[in-house]
């Protein structure tokens, strides 16, 4: 949503917001210091301040179906084309001292689909879809990461691997970015390269939509909740896959699920996780300030929660 957008947005009685001015800043902190300043209502915080203010009123914490992954390209880079590759740079990446890093409520992911999305039987998607095969290339082992890695080298015929992992410029992204970075040259040492390359969103995505990357930092929140908003996203073909990744198996399973419903949906959609686990995928949650101070604050914070709804589920 662009700064200055209008909305009208109903929920509870009493509830109607008509207007939105939205400010967006790279940085976390400089948000904070607009909050504080009292010329923002609400904002998102960094690691170090959520940690911080857990006590601070107006301190709330928002569930959003986001997750956040590495897409490779590999219509346009065959060095990317070989699984065990992609298996040993996934198991290189300690996602939960990633989540650490970020964030209190950031949280390490399973699957491509974020967790709390939906339920099957009483019980989280992502349970369902979590199968030994997706659990082991989704966990941290930097010992087998490096086995796989390697075979992925013969299997390209490359003595090393040097790519630019493209992100967005805000402190999250950067961070997240080079966390990734990190993780890769202190697993594989001479034998990969990492450059990060942090530019502004619109740039990036621009790039991206023209196939101008290697790899990108790229993230998905759900549209509806059903995990087909995140799998359908990764069929051949369709315009969200901007590193073309493909699969028989996996576009029948997913065209099967659109056929079907209930549990029978469902099961399908784990069946074509567990085709592609998640890989390199990252789950993310956000909190923020929200201003409740005088009369306003429980106006203010119910036409909130309404929007932060919006823009989760039908943006």
């Amino acid at each position: 949503m662009e700064a200055g957008q209008e909305q009208v947005l109903l929920g509870q009685e009493g509830c109607q917001l008509t207007k939105i001015n939205y400010s967006v800043q790279k940085s976390p902190s400089t948000a904070y210091n607009l909050y504080h300043a009292g010329k923002l209502d609400g904002t998102i915080l960094d690691a170090q301040a959520s940690k911080q203010l857990t006590k601070s009123k107006g301190y709330t914490i928002r569930k959003v179906a986001n997750t956040q992954y590495l897409q490779f390209n590999l219509k346009k880079y065959s060095k990317f084309k070989s699984t065990n590759l992609r298996r040993g740079i996934s198991m290189a990446i300690n996602r939960s001292s990633l989540s650490k890093t970020l964030g209190a409520t950031y949280k390490a992911a399973t699957t491509l689909t974020s967790s709390g999305l939906t339920t099957v039987n009483g019980e989280d998607f992502t349970k369902l879809a979590a199968s030994s095969e997706a659990k082991k290339y989704t966990s941290y082992n930097k010992q087998l990461a490096k086995q796989y890695f390697e075979t992925g080298l013969k299997e390209e015929g490359l003595s090393k691997l040097f790519f630019t992992l493209l992100a967005s410029d805000d402190d999250t992204s950067k961070k997240l970015a080079e966390f990734v970075q990190s993780q890769l040259e202190t697993a594989f040492g001479d034998k990969i390269t990492v450059k990060v390359q942090s530019i502004p969103s619109k740039t990036k995505l621009n790039r991206v939509l023209a196939g101008n990357f290697e790899c990108t930092l790229y993230g998905w929140i759900a549209d509806y909740a059903d995990p087909i908003s995140f799998l359908d996203c990764e069929t051949t073909g369709n315009s969200y896959n901007y590193g073309s990744w493909s699969n028989k198996e996996y576009d029948k399973l997913i065209a099967a699920s659109k056929t079907s419903s209930g549990e029978a949906h469902m099961k399908l959609l784990a069946k074509a996780v567990m085709v592609k686990p998640g890989g390199n995928s990252f789950n993310s949650s956000q909190q923020g300030l929200d201003d409740q101070e005088q009369g306003q604050g429980h106006y203010l914070q119910q036409c909130r929660r309404l929007l932060q709804l919006q823009v989760c589920l039908h943006r």
